[in-house]
């Protein structure tokens, strides 16, 4: 019996033992599905802290993009060939960057070929890099002191500039490209060519008012083809290269004089009412339509070519004259009259030459060859316009301004020598600087000549020790034909070889067309001659006989009155 017992007892101990060999092979299954740290997989319930080794920086093939990978396996990170600016095609991850060789198209990153933009001071154009586009430097204006101006139809270097761009650091986006509103060297706003977000496998994304890099992008404008304005340039709403809506740079309205206003080119506030009238200048102008629909000026007619002015609002008459009067051009007898338009005008008349005459005063007289001397006080004014000469016993020609027309006792002349020692001598070179005056007529030269005051004198500052600069000088006043042509003697003195002595000013003034002669003297600044000194005053022709007129000629003070030659008949 005690066997039995024995046998039941060693039976439960083997199923007992063989239940826990269950069990442990049970706790053994599960603790191998558990993640093992170091089989070269990063599970979900592993990171970079519980298990480097499998979830350290940069484990390329791991599925998951980490730092600095732009895709890893399969994992894209939802990029496409159209999302990096190609224009599709299918994208591959090779070793965790990018594999663009499959990707159709380019990521253009300017419209087309020849295109010209400013970006700051510099012109760049749109060329071909490879199989794409791309903007090339092609002038820097900055170097000849220019700016880059685009308010023309082609971007230019210019003197000054226009803002380009409407406000200091606006952004927008150009295909790929960020583009920001600076203020460029030229002082003025423009554009200004920043990050190329495709080089990042971005696009640029301006949907929230600012130009950014993004891994997708956002309509940054409402509708396909709306417009806006920017400045006075239209911006319209296209589809970019990214595939999202954007605003693109269209019509300059300012290049057709119009301004931009809700998105379109309009008319300016007018700057006439049409069919009202101007003058500017002589030319007579017509509010009118212009080719680009705004009213502006036109030309309508030059006044001048039918003799008349611009005045007010119309051509009118510009009289020269009023009825009944009379007057001389050279010869002739001018005649006050009306033309076509009623416009009282000169007329040549009657030619005095034709009976031996002259016109004086819009009349025929004789030949004016011979001069009526007078007297009249005050009128000496120095002149410096033309500078003659300086010196002792020295002559200098002068020659008339073009078309000076005198003649003197009815000869003309073109030019006359001015002497150092106080005459005047018209024509040709008198051959000599006579310092020794006689009394009229005098025979030898000078010849057909005037003497405001003939003596040795000298005007030369080291011979002058009381005078300011002495000189001769000449200058022409008035215009034609009344022109008066004066020489002038200024702050002379008796020369003296031991003492110098004085200082004198005067002048000689000839008139054109009426032929007077005038002498005048500045006795204000007059120093007397203290050794006994005398000087000759008068005018003689060239015949010396019985055409010359002499005040004095031992004249030893500045003479009380200025003399005035009028020409008469012999």
């Amino acid at each position: 019996m005690k066997k039995p017992a024995n046998t039941r007892g060693m039976l439960i101990l083997f199923i007992s033992l063989l239940f826990s060999l269950g069990c442990a092979k049970g706790n053994t299954t599960t603790n191998n599905s558990q993640p093992v740290c170091g089989n070269g997989q990063c599970e979900t319930t592993e990171d970079s802290l519980s298990c480097p080794e499998d979830c350290g920086a940069n484990i390329c093939g791991n599925t998951m993009i980490e730092n600095d990978e732009e895709c890893d396996s399969t994992n894209l990170g939802g990029a496409t060939c159209v999302s990096l600016g190609f224009d599709g095609g299918t994208l591959t991850c090779s070793d965790c960057s990018f594999d663009i060789r499959l990707c159709e198209g380019c990521p253009n990153a300017c419209p087309g070929a020849g295109a010209l933009r400013c970006s700051g001071d510099l012109i760049e154009e749109c060329s071909v890099n490879g199989n794409c586009l791309s903007w090339v430097t092609q002038t820097d204006c900055s170097i000849t002191s220019r700016t880059c101006d685009d308010t023309g139809e082609t971007p230019e270097c210019a003197l000054s500039c226009t803002d380009g761009c409407p406000t200091l650091n606006d952004s927008r986006c150009t295909l790929s490209t960020i583009e920001t509103c600076i203020m460029g060297l030229s002082g003025c706003l423009d554009w200004d060519a920043g990050d190329d977000c495709s080089l990042e496998g971005q696009v640029c994304d301006a949907s929230s008012g600012t130009a950014q890099c993004a891994e997708t992008c956002s309509d940054a404008c409402p509708a396909l083809s709306d417009t806006r304005c920017s400045g006075d340039t239209i911006e319209e709403c296209t589809m970019g290269g990214n595939g999202c809506l954007g605003w693109t740079t269209g019509t300059d309205c300012t290049l057709d004089g119009k301004v931009c206003s809700t998105g379109a080119c309009e008319c300016p506030a007018p700057v006439c009412t049409l069919t009202a009238t101007q003058c500017d200048g002589d030319n007579l102008q017509t509010c009118q339509t212009g080719t680009n629909g705004c009213e502006e000026w036109g030309f309508t007619e030059d006044c001048t070519v039918s003799g008349l002015i611009c005045s007010g609002i119309a051509c009118a008459c510009n009289d020269q004259c009023t009825t009944g009067q009379h007057d001389c051009n050279g010869t002739y007898i001018t005649d006050c009259v009306q033309n076509g338009q009623g416009c009282w005008v000169w007329q040549d008349g009657t030619n005095c030459a034709d009976t031996s005459e002259f016109c004086n005063a819009g009349a025929c007289t004789a030949v004016l060859d011979d001069y009526v001397r007078s007297t009249f006080s005050g009128g000496y004014s120095h002149v410096t316009t033309s500078s003659v000469g300086s010196g002792d016993d020295s002559r200098f020609q002068v020659v008339f301004p073009s078309g000076f027309n005198f003649s003197f006792y009815g000869v003309p002349y073109t030019s006359a020598w001015m002497c150092t020692n106080g005459w005047l001598s018209f024509g040709s070179d008198p051959g000599n600087s006579d310092f020794t005056n006689d009394p009229l007529p005098a025979s030898g030269a000078p010849n057909q000549a005037v003497y405001p005051f003939w003596d040795d004198l000298t005007f030369s500052s080291g011979d002058c020790p009381f005078a300011n600069s002495p000189y001769l000088y000449s200058a022409v006043q008035g215009s034609a034909p009344n022109r008066v042509l004066v020489f002038d003697w200024y702050q002379g003195c008796s020369y003296d070889a031991d003492s110098p002595d004085g200082k004198h000013s005067f002048q000689v003034r000839i008139y054109e067309t009426t032929n007077v002669v005038e002498l005048l003297y500045d006795c204000g600044t007059w120093d007397e001659y203290y050794w006994g000194n005398t000087a000759t005053v008068g005018i003689e022709d060239d015949l010396q006989t019985d055409r010359w007129d002499q005040v004095s000629s031992s004249q030893s003070s500045c003479p009380s009155s200025n003399y005035r030659y009028t020409p008469a008949p012999h």
